[in-house]
């Protein structure tokens, strides 16, 4: 008789399970107030999307004028929370059609455990878990963004977040998988030497990803939990 296998998915949480509408704007607009906020002249609009396709922000946020990156983030995430706590009430953050079905699935499996890795503060996370009715369906929660040396595209979070389960569950990396619709969840996956699946809900070509591409692909949800328990 062989050992139960014991699998761990780590999901990313904005537009992986949650959508936000015009998310792109979202993001930029938090950006402007930052600087607004921080008396810094604002980056032209094209450049502002650098921050989210650069790893050395720090450099980045000095070229432009803005010397305080812990100040930078600080701001980021008081206005972020601002901003979903508005649009909330205009109903432009929802849950995806396939997720609670498939995330109640895989409650129910003895040996399939789920963590929610993001790199937004632990305060936003839960906020939205919490007005979503979504909190009791993972067995962790991590919300990275006070600890920016934690986040993704870095393994140091998802290294941490196993560290956390190995106190009470036996696994192997083999069969751990992060899910996300991100360069960064990908790189964050790869880096920690851990499976990856890229959510692909809009479409994207793959090249878009960069260097590290994913071990699997799917285009909704409902693909996951065969994939996993299939390899």
């Amino acid at each position: 008789m062989t050992d139960q296998k014991n699998y761990i998915i780590l999901f990313d949480l904005d537009n992986t399970l949650i959508e936000i509408v015009r998310s792109h704007e979202h993001f930029d607009q938090i950006i402007v107030d930052v600087f607004k906020r921080a008396g810094v002249p604002i980056p032209k609009d094209r450049d502002r999307d650098k921050l989210w396709r650069n790893n050395d922000y720090e450099s980045l946020l000095k070229s432009w004028d803005f010397q305080d990156p812990v100040l930078f983030w600080r701001l980021f995430d008081e206005i972020d929370l601002e901003r979903r706590r508005r649009i909330f009430k205009d109903g432009r953050i929802r849950i995806y059609d396939d997720v609670i079905p498939v995330l109640n699935d895989i409650k129910k499996k003895e040996n399939i455990f789920s963590a929610i890795i993001s790199n937004t503060t632990q305060k936003i996370v839960e906020f939205q878990l919490n007005k979503l009715r979504m909190r009791n369906l993972f067995d962790r929660i991590y919300g990275l963004g006070e600890f920016q040396s934690l986040c993704k595209p870095s393994p140091k979070g998802v290294n941490l977040i196993l560290s956390d389960f190995a106190e009470s569950i036996n696994f192997s990396k083999s069969n751990v998988y992060i899910i996300g619709d991100t360069p960064n969840d990908i790189a964050a996956g790869k880096r920690a030497n851990i499976k990856t699946v890229f959510i692909n809900r809009k479409n994207r070509d793959l090249e878009e990803l960069g260097k590290y591409q994913p071990d699997y692909t799917i285009n909704t949800l409902n693909e996951l939990t065969d994939l996993i328990t299939s390899h």
